[in-house]
């Protein structure tokens, strides 16, 4: 995680994105091989998933103001500030997910599904 954040502080993104899939893939397989408890991967994989959400909200490039000749309503207010909202909610919603997944998986691993 740590070379991720490293890379993202360079903007270096792409290679930062890179870090956190490979990441993601070897907490998987070490849950998998029993090397890792299920709570602790699902912990993790909430962290990946928010500094991979804030990571793409950075990528994600404003949008183009359409040219109009009649006056905003409301000009737009921190827009940078929106955008830091919008990952913070994509990212809560990844960990939901996996929180979801990780008792489907935990139910299913004791028989129950």
């Amino acid at each position: 995680m740590a070379a991720a954040k490293r890379l993202a502080a360079e903007q270096n993104f792409p290679a930062a994105l890179a870090e956190l899939q490979q990441l993601s893939e070897k907490v998987r397989t070490a849950e998998e091989q029993g090397l890792m408890s299920l709570d602790r991967k699902t912990r993790i994989e909430a962290s990946i998933s928010k500094v991979r959400a804030d990571m793409e909200a950075a990528l994600t490039p404003a949008e183009p103001q359409p040219a109009t000749s009649a006056p905003a309503a409301e000009p737009p207010r921190n827009k940078g500030k929106g955008q830091k909202v919008d990952a913070k909610e994509k990212a809560e919603k990844q960990r939901e997910e996996a929180e979801k997944e990780a008792e489907k998986k935990k139910d299913h691993d004791h028989g129950n599904g």
